[in-house]
């Protein structure tokens, strides 16, 4: 009995840090689909497909609580990173394990980019086009 005792202390411990997480994942979130829309503001979202020839892309955004945007002139190509991925900043260093493009289901490594510790790691999903209304 005691041992299940100790574990609900635990838990009745843990539970405020895990609603603070919670919270502050959701304002991360909210924080990246409104830079999210800035920078897609005036595009029109296409039909996903599921790869990327890197050698196209010009720049790319990584946006907190969202995904990656890469930028191919005046066209976006947005791929949403899951919760696996962990909680990555801006300051994070995203390293996609791929051959010469980047596919759904390729790895994604986060390492914190001051002591270049793993912090985290997912996989890619679909790339969404974003181009501009006709």
């Amino acid at each position: 009995m005691k041992p299940l005792c100790v574990l609900l202390a635990l838990s009745a411990l843990a539970a405020p840090a895990m609603g603070a997480d919670t919270a502050r994942r959701d304002r991360d979130i909210e924080a990246g689909e409104a830079q999210l829309a800035k920078l897609t503001k005036g595009l029109v979202a296409g039909k996903p497909t599921s790869c990327l020839p890197f050698t196209r892309s010009t720049d790319s955004s990584k946006i907190e609580g969202v995904g990656i945007l890469y930028g191919f002139g005046r066209q976006r190509w947005l791929n949403r990173l899951n919760d696996s991925c962990g909680r990555f900043r801006q300051s994070d260093i995203l390293v996609i394990e791929s051959r010469g493009q980047a596919c759904r289901g390729d790895m994604v490594r986060v390492y914190d980019s001051g002591s270049r510790i793993p912090v985290g790691s997912c996989v890619l999903g679909d790339f969404i086009p974003y181009t501009r209304a006709r």
